[in-house]
C-alpha cells in the first residue's frame, strides 16, 4: 500500500513537472505578428574598451570594467572624448511580421559644474544611433536576432572664468561617428516583455576642437576607439 501511494506521488510529480517544463518552453509563443513598437533600454555587465590616440607611439589605452546597472562602454567612453554617464533607451517599429526592427538608441545629458562659483561651465552629451535587427523564430520563448547600428554622438563643454576682471568663454567641442555590430536573443517572460541578452561590437572616431576669444580651430581626430560587450543586457516592452 506505502509503495502504491510512493508510486502515485512520484507519478504526479513528474506529470507536473513536464506540463510546466512543456508550458515554459512552448508558451508564450512570441511570433510578434501583431506588434508593432518596441521601447527598450540596455546595459552591460562586462564590456573592454580600446583606445588608440591618433599619431601616437604608445600602444593606446585599455579599458575593462563590469557590474549590474552600470552605463555602456559606448555611453561612458574613454580617453580622447568624452563619454555619457547614463543608460541608452531607444524606440523602432515592428516590420515584416514580426521579423525585423527598424528604430534608434538616445541618451542625452545636461549638467551643470561649479554652479554659482568661478569658473563654471556646463557640460552636455548626447548621442543617437539608429539601428537595423533581423529576428529569427521564434524558438518557444526564444527570438534571436543579428543587427547593425550607425550614428553620431557628441559633447560640448562650455566654461566661463574670470581673468584679471574680464569673463572669458571657451567651448570644448567632441563628435564621434559610431557604427557597429551585435547579436543575441530576445527572450520572453510575458507576451508583451522580454528580456534582451547579447554581444555588441562599436567603433568610434572621436574628433575634438577647442573655441575660445580670439581662437578658433577646425575639428582634429583624437584616435579610434573600440568596445566589445558581454554580455549586453536589457529589457523591451512589444506593442
Amino acid at each position: 500500500m506505502r509503495e502504491r501511494s510512493q508510486l502515485r506521488t512520484s507519478a504526479i510529480a513528474f506529470i507536473a513537472t513536464a506540463l510546466v517544463s512543456t508550458t515554459a518552453l512552448a508558451a508564450p509563443n512570441p511570433t510578434l505578428e501583431d506588434k508593432i513598437v518596441r521601447i527598450h533600454a540596455g546595459t552591460d555587465f562586462l564590456s573592454f574598451s580600446h583606445f588608440n590616440p591618433d599619431g601616437g607611439d604608445d600602444d593606446g589605452i585599455n579599458m575593462i570594467g563590469f557590474g549590474v546597472g552600470r552605463p555602456t562602454g559606448l555611453d561612458r567612453g574613454t580617453a580622447g572624448f568624452v563619454g555619457l554617464g547614463t543608460i541608452a533607451f531607444g524606440a523602432g517599429a515592428i516590420l515584416l511580421n514580426g521579423h525585423i526592427a527598424v528604430g534608434g538608441e538616445l541618451a542625452f545629458t545636461v549638467d551643470g559644474l561649479n554652479v554659482g562659483d568661478d569658473p563654471s561651465a556646463t557640460l552636455v552629451l548626447g548621442r543617437f544611433t539608429p539601428y537595423f535587427n533581423y529576428m529569427f523564430g521564434p524558438f518557444g520563448r526564444i527570438k534571436p536576432w543579428v543587427g547593425l547600428r550607425f550614428g553620431m554622438g557628441g559633447s560640448a563643454l562650455h566654461g566661463q572664468t574670470d581673468v584679471f576682471g574680464m569673463t572669458v568663454d571657451s567651448v570644448s567641442r567632441t563628435i564621434y561617428p559610431i557604427v557597429g555590430l551585435n547579436g543575441g536573443a530576445h527572450i520572453f517572460v510575458a507576451d508583451s516583455v522580454s528580456v534582451d541578452l547579447g554581444i555588441t561590437f562599436d567603433y568610434a572616431a572621436p574628433h575634438s576642437k577647442t573655441e575660445c576669444d580670439g581662437c578658433d580651430e577646425d575639428f582634429s581626430k583624437d584616435g579610434d576607439w573600440i568596445n566589445l560587450s558581454f554580455p549586453y543586457a536589457g529589457l523591451s516592452a512589444w506593442f
